[in-house]
């Protein structure tokens, strides 16, 4: 529910068209972009394939006024998932890497606790185990 609430959002905004949109959302969750959102980190929001940085602005700009307050504010899904971390990401990529599907990546390493505080190698560990 939330990805699709956060799908029409985005392409309810100049610029960003549904293959952009997905593309938003196959690289992080909605909330990992609404803390992204809240963070005004426009570079993590312009890896996303067919995002520039202007269009990467113009999403910071409309959506800081359109996401829900639970959202910006940081559900407990937005501040483990929100701030993707490098260790968090290399886990995320590495697990690709191995042949997992890149939802079932970010899971596996979300679903790690406290994801924020280890190093990769702790992560893809951890994140491998729930995975097999």
């Amino acid at each position: 529910y939330e990805e699709l609430e956060t799908y029409k959002l985005l392409i309810s905004i100049s610029g960003v068209g549904p293959k952009a949109a997905m593309s938003v959302l196959s690289l992080m969750p909605p909330s990992a972009l609404a803390a992204a959102v809240r963070e005004q980190n426009v570079k993590l929001i312009s890896r996303a394939q067919g995002i520039g940085t202007k269009t990467a602005q113009r999403i910071v700009l409309e959506m800081s006024g359109k996401l829900s307050d639970k959202m910006l504010n940081g559900s407990p899904s937005a501040s483990s998932a929100g701030v993707v971390t490098s260790a968090v990401k290399e886990a995320e990529d590495a697990l690709v890497v191995l042949g997992y599907t890149r939802s079932e990546a970010e899971t596996a390493v979300g679903n790690v606790p406290d994801a924020g505080k280890k190093t990769t190698e702790e992560l893809i560990r951890s994140a491998l185990s729930r995975l097999i």
